[in-house]
């Protein structure tokens, strides 16, 4: 649905800064000198597959692959539960990898690890497609009392509430996935 500009501006208005942009920069630093230091331990000759989940994973995935200091090549996947609404529904899956991931070291990147069906559900694809090992990077992890699955990825960028955030690959509606901060909607009550 298109908003108007000056909704949109609204949104912004609004909406609470979690975390800035030196935060975030410094969160993808952060993030990538610990999936560094873990694959140049276990990588050895093999080199590493970036597989970034479209369309919030893009944005994490460019400043991690920026600052990556393993070889690495790139695919993509596409599977969603949220198709630019606000609430998840059913995992769409809308492009597998073109790669073949047989014996590979896989990156899965993703934006955000809220209740963990979505990162789940890849990184069993991905294991049943021959994947020698799967690691999983998601920039935000949100803080859950339950989340409706037992996989955590290895590694993230920042926690943040239960609450609904966008900027850094995450959208309002499709809007604002290259905010270089991160913002949340104000609470209800």
């Amino acid at each position: 649905m298109q908003r108007s500009r000056q909704e949109l501006v609204d949104v912004l208005r609004t909406s609470e800064l979690l975390y800035s942009s030196e935060a975030v920069a410094e969160a993808f630093d952060t993030m990538t000198g610990r999936i560094n230091d873990q694959l140049g331990e276990t990588l050895g000759e093999n080199d590493l597959l970036v597989l970034p989940v479209l369309k919030g994973g893009m944005y994490p995935a460019v400043h991690v692959m920026a600052r990556l200091t393993v070889p690495f090549t790139l695919d993509y996947l596409h599977a969603s539960r949220y198709a630019g609404g606000l609430e998840g529904g059913e995992l769409t899956w809308r492009a597998e990898p073109y790669t073949s991931l047989e014996g590979r070291t896989v990156l899965i990147i993703d934006d955000i690890f809220d209740y963990g069906q979505t990162l789940e559900a890849i990184v069993e694809y991905c294991q049943r497609a021959g994947a020698a090992v799967v690691y999983s990077a998601t920039f935000v992890m949100k803080r859950r009392e339950e989340y409706v699955s037992d996989y955590r990825p290895d590694f993230f960028g920042v926690e943040v509430d239960d609450r609904y955030i966008f900027g850094c690959g995450m959208d309002y509606e499709e809007y604002f996935r290259g905010l270089p901060e991160l913002r949340a909607l104000p609470l209800e009550g």
